[in-house]
């Protein structure tokens, strides 16, 4: 580990974080040398810590830096050592007084910014890229020189220019207190010369409703000023709401009232001075006055963002009343209702959303804190049900919707009078509840009526407890995580038992500071690695290649060589041995675990984790932590004690929608081979894949191009199984940019959500390099290639943790479907499995599954021979015993999928058609006779005969059918024979009584009723 590379990227941000605002780009100057991907990514993680610690304001002022230097590295070609990250300056500031650029430079800059105002009539698209291109002006003098133009500007004999300079001076303090970039510090300040100034001329007499709102925005600008005593900077607050509040009355401004009184609010929560009993209770008081005037029905996003206060001023109190209990109860009772419905109104707004997804995502980093308020408050009551419910339904919100909308919808989006309707709705019951309150003797018939419909339109509908334990057999259990401010939660489920496990606040800052180090050491270890891979492929001389061996194993020393380490120090940090001792005690059945994380936690290698095990009567078991370890003891990974192995899920609704989707069939595979031509095991890995299925589609080398994928959305549509074999890469400064790289470009993320419908796959695999890695933001999103995937259609995705080896992984990946052609179905079996086999297989191993493995070609055969006896010096040697080789490979989603046979499939259709048969005989019995002449002696060609006929004919029908065969079978046929149904290995016998059932029910649709008078026949 390059542990300098480290620490200097931490004291880079320590100087960031101390530095006097202004000088962050003179900082970033200094330390060129470390501008790069890795310092972004640290930018990131240590950000995500101090977020979840409370520190809110240095979290935003590192992201805002992260995002400067990203688009900086994408603009620019890597910085060199010296160069300089903004525009040389006349002299750099030492303490945020001096100027960084001449009096005149200053001042064009100060007219360029009023004058794009005026002309774009405050257009933030027009004026913050101005501020953008010059945030080394935007300094404390700066402010000076804004407030000596402005008395110079002032004429004492024309009112009306005085009156415009200030509407102009207004309008450029609120864009710079909300402008992202520079230093937060120094654009509060300015903002607050810029409002004080403007007041000399909008005094109360002569333009009062002028006067009350800058007085409002002043408040805002000292509640978030930075520099200055803290408890000065609130009370000026709440003085400047006070004297806007002078105008701003509940009778003549009823909204900028309420929106007014929910600042002071806020100030009075925040307040040093005073008891702190008397200003919550203020606070409450003023956030309950507010509500009356900001409902739900007239200003939704207000009333939410009042009620988001309320909620966390009530817990706030809850933690003051630690002597009295019965104080502490009711407010957090009241917190609890609070928060409830506000997040209710969360879902009403992201229901009049119709403006996309991206909207979406703001108003989810907006409000995902209430998310976390409520869990909080939930286990301080001790409702850990409902804590869970609401843990879910804060992730991957995003996905989960746009997959119930796709599966409800064929168009993929909500018809727009479907939309129209459900915002109807949402008005109907908001009114009917607003009656019922008033109403002494309420009906609830109507309003249940409505929240009827609604739901019966809507295809999101929130996971309950219930259900999630419904996900649930007696062998499998659930292990989910939830990172909060000062602790994180391990919540253990099982079909009848729910178990939360609480870490300490150091267990929390452990773990960030592990993530951080993992993390740098895997994105600092990327270029050493690529330098030394490229000497080795020039190198012409046994010199040359020592030296590139020698760079090599310098960059395995960063990330590589100590993974196994550092799993084995994140196992300890999240306390795995006593959560999984305690979910074996009480459910020793377990033989499935399927991992749900949280934000930072989807990019490490949960299921590799190293326990300590002992092997006794009921197999292998964690030691109990506190126990003394027996002398039988060992090391094994997490999965391995799980016998049907580990899958990973973004939620548990999305688990359910995964669930929810059928697909019995795996015998067709569209492939995509080597695009780029530089990856030799990539063709090896295919080719020999592909021998499992009759019907390969594959596009190889050249011939897998972007285009021409697009161009088969008719097949991909058909497809069961989409294989990716080529690079690929993710982006953290642009997730929807991350792709898999193919001949003629990227197929991106927003591609994949865009153009691919999978529905009748049944499982993805991409081999290529970190197609599992997640965006870490603030949303709490699921954002990654395998969240693309999964929306286009499929319930599972094979996915990369990092950046893997072709070798490791070609082998993996051959050995995981020889597997599933023996266990078909059985995806978390045959992964792991593989990975058992490839961490343990020595050299000589190796060599002997080159002679049996049945699916290698004599041309492949020989090359493998080859490379395997290349390694002859030491046959006992474990080549790919490192978890870097193995551990990367992973399940997203269902993680076993029931397959049918063709003999399973024709039994469901025999089912069908006697349990739909008036069904049948009424509105399909002409085209029924049609398909049962096309039917033959094949079965596997009947079942395609059938399943089209039943697409083409009635969709209802065929989602019955699939049903169906879902009951008839778990995961193999109703023969009992292993492989994929319609594979080449297992050639089926025809159904001799399915003409004979079609022609009896059509019989029915061509013989004439009796008539009244006509006697029918007995029943024999």
């Amino acid at each position: 580990m390059d542990e300098q590379r480290i620490q200097a990227y931490l004291a880079l941000i320590q100087e960031l974080l101390a530095c006097p605002g202004g000088e962050e780009n003179q900082v970033l100057n200094r330390h060129s040398e470390l501008i790069d991907e890795g310092f972004v990514q640290m930018c990131g993680v240590v950000a995500e810590q101090m977020r979840g610690e409370g520190g809110e304001d240095e979290a935003g002022f590192l992201l805002q830096v992260a995002q400067q230097v990203a688009e900086y590295l994408q603009n620019a070609e890597k910085p060199r050592r010296g160069a300089t990250l903004a525009p040389e300056t006349a002299s750099e500031s030492c303490d945020g007084t001096q100027p960084n650029a001449t009096p005149e430079e200053y001042f064009r800059f100060l007219m360029q910014v009023l004058q794009a105002i005026v002309e774009s009539k405050n257009n933030p698209q027009v004026v913050y890229p101005i501020l953008a291109q010059h945030q080394d002006k935007l300094d404390l003098v700066f402010a000076e020189i804004l407030k000596r133009w402005f008395e110079a500007e002032l004429d004492p004999d024309d009112s009306e220019k005085n009156q415009a300079l200030a509407a102009i001076l207004n309008s450029f303090a609120v864009d710079i207190q909300e402008f992202p970039l520079g230093s937060r510090a120094n654009n509060i300040e300015i903002a607050i010369a810029a409002y004080e100034k403007a007041l000399q001329i909008r005094t109360r007499e002569a333009f009062p409703q002028d006067w009350a709102m800058t007085q409002n925005n002043l408040g805002n600008a000292y509640s978030d000023r930075i520099t200055g005593e803290r408890a000065e900077n609130l009370d000026r607050a709440i003085a400047s709401y006070n004297n806007a509040l002078q105008i701003r009355t509940r009778e003549a401004f009823p909204q900028d009232w309420a929106t007014t009184q929910n600042n002071l609010g806020t100030a009075y929560n925040n307040r040093i001075t005073g008891e702190r009993a008397e200003n919550l209770d203020r606070a409450i008081r003023i956030y309950q006055e507010a509500l009356e005037v900001c409902t739900r029905t007239a200003f939704p996003q207000n009333h939410t963002e009042t009620l988001n206060n309320l909620g966390f001023t009530y817990q706030d109190q809850s933690r003051h009343y630690t002597a009295d209990p019965e104080k502490k109860q009711t407010a957090l009772h009241n917190a609890y209702n609070t928060f409830e419905q506000a997040l209710d109104t969360v879902e009403f707004l992201r229901g009049e959303i119709v403006s996309g997804d991206e909207a979406k995502r703001k108003l989810n980093e907006e409000w995902n804190r209430l998310y976390r308020g409520m869990v909080e408050v939930c286990l301080e009551l001790g409702n850990h049900n409902t804590a869970i419910e609401y843990v879910d339904r804060s992730k991957a919100r995003n996905l989960v919707e746009l997959i119930a909308i796709r599966d409800a919808y064929p168009e993929c989006e909500i018809p727009s009078k479907v939309r129209q309707r459900l915002q109807d709705l949402r008005q109907a019951i908001d009114e009917e509840e607003r009656r019922l309150n008033q109403d002494p003797n309420p009906n609830y018939t109507h309003i249940t009526q409505l929240r009827q419909e609604f739901q019966n339109k809507f295809p999101y509908k929130p996971v309950t407890f219930d259900q999630i334990q419904g996900l649930l057999d007696e062998e499998t259990a659930i292990l989910e995580w939830y990172i909060l401010g000062d602790k994180f939660l391990t919540f253990t489920l099982t079909s009848q038992t729910l178990n939360l496990w609480t870490s300490s606040e150091d267990d929390l800052e452990q773990l960030g500071n592990w993530a951080v180090e993992y993390l740098t050491a895997y994105y600092q270890s990327k270029e050493p690695l690529q330098k030394a891979s490229d000497a080795l492929k020039e190198a012409k001389t046994d010199e040359e290649t020592k030296e590139a061996q020698r760079l090599l194993k310098e960059a395995q020393e960063i990330w590589q060589n100590p993974l196994a380490e550092r799993l084995e120090i994140l196992a300890q940090i999240l306390h795995l041995d006593e959560i999984l001792h305690n979910l074996f005690e009480n459910f020793p059945s377990c033989k499935k675990l399927i991992l749900i994380p949280h934000r930072y936690l989807h990019l490490f290698p949960l299921h590799a984790l190293p326990i300590v095990i002992s092997v006794g009567a009921d197999g292998i078991r964690p030691v109990p932590p506190r126990n003394k370890t027996p002398e039988d003891a060992s090391i094994a990974p997490l999965q391995e004690l799980f016998g049907n192995g580990v899958a990973y899920a973004p939620n548990c609704q999305l688990l359910q929608q995964a669930q929810n989707r059928s697909r019995p069939d795996f015998k067709s595979l569209f492939a995509i081979q080597n695009p780029k031509e530089n990856l030799a095991f990539a063709d090896l890995e295919v080719e020999t894949i592909s021998n499992i299925f009759p019907k390969p589609t594959i596009l190889e080398r050249k011939k897998a191009k972007k285009s021409a994928l697009l161009s088969s959305r008719e097949d991909l549509t058909q497809t069961n199984h989409l294989y990716f074999s080529c690079h690929a890469a993710f982006n953290n400064t642009s997730p929807l940019d991350s792709g898999l790289e193919l001949a003629d470009g990227i197929l991106t993320l927003e591609d994949i959500i865009s153009s691919l419908n999978l529905s009748r796959c049944s499982l993805v695999t991409l081999s290529a390099c970190e197609t599992g890695q997640v965006a870490i933001d603030t949303t709490d999103e699921y954002i990654s290639l395998a969240s693309g995937f999964i929306l286009a259609g499929s319930p599972s995705v094979i996915v990369t943790q990092w950046s893997v080896n072709q070798v490791s992984t070609a082998l993996l990946l051959m050995k995981t479907y020889e597997t599933l052609q023996q266990n078909p179905g059985k995806l978390t079996i045959a992964l792991k499995t593989a990975q058992i086999w490839l961490r343990d297989t020595t050299v000589e191993g190796f060599k002997e599954w080159v002679q049996q493995s049945p699916l290698l070609t004599n041309s492949w055969r020989k090359t493998l021979q080859t490379f395997f006896n290349n390694m002859a010096d030491n046959k006992d040697r474990k080549p790919y015993q490192s978890p870097y080789h193995w551990a990367a490979f992973c399940v997203v989603g269902k993680g076993e999928q029931k397959m049918a046979s063709d003999a399973d499939k024709i039994q469901a259709f025999v089912s069908l058609i006697e349990e739909n048969t008036d069904k049948l005989v009424a509105e399909h019995g002409q085209s029924l006779s049609e398909l049962r002449n096309q039917l033959g002696d094949d079965d596997e060609k009947n079942v395609e005969v059938i399943e089209k006929w039943l697409q083409d004919t009635d969709n209802q029908l065929y989602q019955t059918y699939s049903q169906t065969l879902d009951s008839i079978n778990p995961l193999l046929g109703a023969t009992g024979e292993k492989g994929f149904g319609g594979s080449k290995a297992t050639p089926k016998k025809t159904s001799k009584s399915l003409q004979e059932i079609i022609g009896n029910i059509t019989k029915r649709n061509t013989n004439p009723p009796p008539s009244p008078e006509q006697k029918s026949n007995p029943p024999s």
